[in-house]
């Protein structure tokens, strides 16, 4: 049980230094992250169901669908209707959704590297499989 005290102790010292230090970076550079998450979950997993996205968000299905609507309206996303299943519709990047975020991703990587450039390169690799192996246990949970 002591062990559980500490991990959980742990998170919550953990998270705020995350945000501070990461996700602030995206919202100066004026990007809300929870656009810049749907931007880079719909890269990385293209065409697939409403509901994954707000599944790995963990969005509520109306704030997720609000937020969606919102995106297909600036052109950034555009929904199509899955073939397989016509109550689903399957989201995707538009062309101007792939440069919105690839100017994000060269103005966020530019602050971030600001704030990593003198780190050992070690430490960055301990970091990066730190992340990897973190992000594998949760989604494990």
């Amino acid at each position: 049980m002591e062990n559980y005290q500490k991990m959980i102790d742990n998170i919550f010292e953990t998270m705020p230094l995350i945000h501070k230090k990461l996700m602030a970076v995206v919202q100066s550079e004026g990007f809300h992250h929870n656009r810049m998450n749907v931007l880079f979950l719909i890269k990385n997993h293209a065409s697939q169901p409403m509901k994954f996205y707000g599944k790995k968000l963990m969005m509520n299905k109306s704030n997720f669908s609000n937020l969606v609507e919102d995106m297909i309206e600036e052109g950034l996303i555009k929904k199509m209707e899955n073939s397989d299943d016509r109550r689903q519709y399957l989201l995707m990047l538009t062309e101007q959704g792939e440069v919105f975020l690839e100017n994000c991703r060269k103005s966020i990587n530019q602050k971030f590297w600001e704030q990593i450039k003198d780190m050992d390169p070690e430490e960055l690799d301990k970091l990066n499989e730190s992340f990897k192996e973190i992000r594998r246990i949760f989604e494990s949970i």
